[in-house]
């Protein structure tokens, strides 16, 4: 890509879609997933996404209005036939690898950038509408024009937030 390029994300909000009980992808998990060149899910991300996928009031995507029961959304055989296919046939399966809430986004790609593992920055950004948020970067972003520590805090709020909806 040239300078002038840049890249449109609409990403799901963890906290409003099928991936709400997952962990919040960590700067561990991708960094080590660039080293090792992985090229399809590992077999802990098939258990991790087949256990823990769930809907809400029978939707696997929602607002931060909805209401209804949680349910999970495959069986515990669903999860071991995917692990199986992985790992036997290293399959590739069409899952969610990474998992985010608008800010631990924002500070996986900030992090990225400064570690010198991305040439892309943020250039714009628009909150949660619905269940995904917005963004876009490029090599000429200048980023969130937020600190670490206020995204760090900003991730805290954003997950205890949903937590008290749901409760």
């Amino acid at each position: 890509m040239n300078d002038e390029g840049f890249i449109a994300l609409t990403v799901p909000d963890k906290r409003y879609c099928f991936d709400r009980f997952r962990a919040r992808s960590s700067l561990a998990n991708i960094v080590d997933a660039h080293e090792h060149k992985r090229k399809i899910h590992s077999v802990g991300t098939a258990a991790e996404y087949f256990m823990s996928v769930t809907s809400r009031g029978g939707n696997i995507a929602w607002t931060p209005h909805s209401d209804g029961e949680y349910k999970f959304v495959h069986t515990v055989d669903q999860a071991k036939n995917a692990m199986k296919a992985i790992s036997e046939q290293a399959a590739y399966l069409d899952l969610h690898a990474w998992v985010f809430t608008p800010s631990s986004f924002r500070l996986i790609i900030e992090d990225l950038y400064a570690l010198g593992l991305s040439p892309f920055r943020e250039v714009s950004f628009q909150d949660t509408t619905i269940n995904e948020f917005y963004v876009q970067l490029s090599k000429s972003g200048t980023g969130p024009g937020i600190d670490r520590m206020e995204l760090v805090k900003r991730i805290d709020e954003e997950e205890a937030a949903a937590f008290a909806i749901s409760a």
